[in-house]
């Protein structure tokens, strides 16, 4: 009896004294989309008033900017006003707006970043992942540090992972990576889409949104979108 006894202490003492990696692969990836849609279920719309800044080679100091009333909803384009006056793509751009047509196209090519609060089904999150090149067929697991996130998505280990990285207690979006394709003016593109959100604040005492989004096109910070106020619609 005292030779089991000690015998489970010496496998419990090594059990301790084992070591931690920090890629320690950790639930399945469909149990941590389900929870981060579960997050944002009820969520129907949302309305931000935002300052939008472009950036080019100097990533520092924006080239313009623009102060705007934004809503958001699931499978529609965002709808834009500047200065009161709704934004259609198909609108003049008054000078006196002082709006950048750079600004308010960018937004709309790239707008797919709202979606992974309004995508109600595991499903739509997978969607989502595959228009910018992430196969969940490909999909591993990995609980990473020092960020604390899981990361779902393929090529992990290369050079430029692409997927989704989700906090790991909260269950929301941190990053968002892949490549967008398409046709723009008759002719073909490819850009890696690098989206980041920042600054969550907790609306409504139960829904974490970002106030602080940057967008990194081909490695590049192209977008900021700072928000100065949100209002949620709720189902």
């Amino acid at each position: 009896m005292k030779r089991a006894i000690y015998a489970f202490i010496f496998l419990g003492a090594c059990l301790i004294l084992l070591p931690v990696s920090g890629e320690a692969y950790l639930l399945s990836s469909d149990y941590v989309f389900k929870r981060m849609v579960q997050n944002y279920h009820s969520l129907q719309g949302i309305a931000v008033t935002q300052r939008v800044e472009a950036f080019g080679e100097d990533t520092v100091l924006p080239f313009a900017s623009i102060d705007e009333r934004a809503e958001m909803y699931p499978f529609v384009p965002m709808r834009i006003w500047v200065g009161g006056k709704a934004i259609t793509p198909q609108s003049d751009l008054p000078a006196e707006l002082g709006a950048n047509r750079f600004l308010i196209d960018a937004q709309r090519r790239y707008g797919f970043y709202k979606d992974v609060f309004l995508s109600h089904e595991v499903n739509l999150l997978k969607a989502l992942l595959r228009r910018l090149g992430v196969k969940p067929c490909q999909e591993r697991l990995k609980l990473l540090y020092p960020n604390i996130a899981y990361q779902v998505g393929n090529d992990l280990t290369g050079d430029s992972p692409k997927g989704i990285w989700i906090d790991k207690d909260r269950f929301i979006p941190l990053r968002m990576v892949g490549v967008l394709t398409g046709q723009r003016d008759g002719r073909f593109f490819k850009e890696e889409v690098d989206i980041r959100y920042g600054d969550y604040r907790l609306l409504q005492g139960k829904i974490w949104f970002p106030f602080d989004v940057k967008l990194f096109v081909n490695g590049k910070l192209s977008l900021r979108i700072k928000a100065f106020s949100a209002t949620l619609t709720m189902y």
